[in-house]
């Protein structure tokens, strides 16, 4: 999740029923802990900016990483973020041009299930282009078609 939607909050309450959270914190949210809050910037020395990180299923675990093209060990839990993100950022870059849900109405599930329109169009696309079609007619393999 995204630093706009993560507290928390809401991590303790989806752990609380079965489901883990990875995402990135808003540090001025009102029920971040105080320690948290107030980490500086200033004396963290390993990274040009400083990112809050929220998991529960993430230990404090690092693995070795490339940055600039020097080798330096980066968190596991930073390491699965970005690993999972980039699809949330594609299908975003994919669907701004066809966006469905940009035309205006008053009622929120409507344009909710435009927005779910949208991305079942894309998911469908995906597929397609994952199966070759011309080359599944050629060797008569008609199999997930």
């Amino acid at each position: 999740m995204d630093n706009f939607y993560n507290s928390v909050g809401l991590a303790c309450f989806l752990k609380s029923r079965r489901t883990d959270v990875l995402g990135t914190l808003n540090r001025r949210r009102l029920e971040t802990p105080s320690n948290i809050k107030n980490l500086n910037e200033r004396k963290m020395q390993r990274d040009v900016k400083l990112v809050t990180m929220i998991s529960t299923f993430h230990k404090n675990d690092t693995a070795p990483s490339h940055r600039a093209g020097d080798e330096c060990e980066k968190p596991v839990v930073v390491h699965n973020y970005n690993k999972n993100m980039g699809g949330v950022f594609l299908k975003d870059h994919k669907l701004s041009a066809y966006l469905m849900e940009r035309k205006r109405c008053l009622k929120w599930y409507i344009k909710d299930f435009r927005r779910l329109l949208n991305c079942s169009i894309l998911n469908s696309y995906i597929i397609y282009r994952c199966h070759d079609r011309e080359k599944n007619w050629i060797t008569g393999n008609f199999g997930m078609l």
